[in-house]
């Protein structure tokens, strides 16, 4: 695989729309986030979005420019010691 293949997030916000694709540093971080998201969803018991899951998240090859890449990068190292969503209480928390 070339070193300079770019990588993105890419999401579906509804069933059948076009995915909306979000820069990733590397494809391993890509796979990781990818990877984040299903244990969150995996956590809250969401399990009709498991089951779409794979049709709704993955990692694809970035469709846009490298400058674009580059100024709309997202998914680094540090994302993964972000929280996933705020929570104001301590009922949501759990």
């Amino acid at each position: 695989m070339s070193k300079s293949t770019l990588w993105a997030v890419a999401m579906r916000p509804e069933g059948y729309s076009p995915f909306r694709q979000t820069p990733a540093a590397s494809k391993e971080i890509a796979e990781r986030a990818v990877e984040r998201y299903r244990k969150m969803h995996e956590k809250e018991g969401n399990n009709f979005f498991l089951e779409i899951f794979d049709d709704v998240i993955k990692v694809q090859k970035w469709h846009g420019s490298r400058k674009d890449h580059i100024k709309n990068l997202f998914y680094v190292e540090s994302w993964f010691s972000e929280p996933m969503y705020q929570c104001f209480d301590l009922k949501t928390a759990e």
